[in-house]
């Protein structure tokens, strides 16, 4: 039984919490998230993110949103590109999505060897992809 609400108590909470959630999220088709929370020794409160899934089963982030409306509108970007993967280092990413309020570096990536985020800027993308298609 957990009598104070600390940081171990609400990092052995949240696989079980996720797995419950997981049960929900899969009955109605949609992806829920356990996400970051805040707490004191009595209570805590955790934040839940909830998104739905396209076509394909992809779940829909606002990075993901973003993309389909900013790839229109940036000559240099193609909507195609969502969901590519290109080479840098000799390790493979997938693009997942455009943040528009990054200025510097918007191009939202995972890196598929550890499910990590990394961001990019727009030129370099842009020279990856042009690399692959040559290639």
């Amino acid at each position: 039984m957990i009598e104070t609400l600390d940081r171990a108590a609400l990092k052995a909470l949240r696989s079980p919490l996720q797995a419950a959630l997981d049960v929900v999220a899969k009955e109605h088709g949609i992806s829920i998230k356990v996400g970051s929370g805040s707490y004191s020794f009595q209570n805590a409160s955790l934040k839940l993110e909830l998104a739905v899934k396209d076509s394909t089963g992809n779940v829909i982030t606002p990075h993901r949103a973003d993309w389909n409306v900013f790839a229109k509108m940036i000559p240099d970007l193609n909507e195609s590109w969502l969901d590519e993967t290109f080479t840098f280092k000799n390790e493979t990413y997938k693009v997942t999505g455009y943040n528009s309020s990054a200025r510097v570096r918007p191009i939202v990536t995972e890196r598929v060897s550890n499910g990590k985020t990394y961001t990019w800027k727009q030129d370099a993308l842009v020279r990856f992809m042009a690399r692959k298609e040559v290639a």
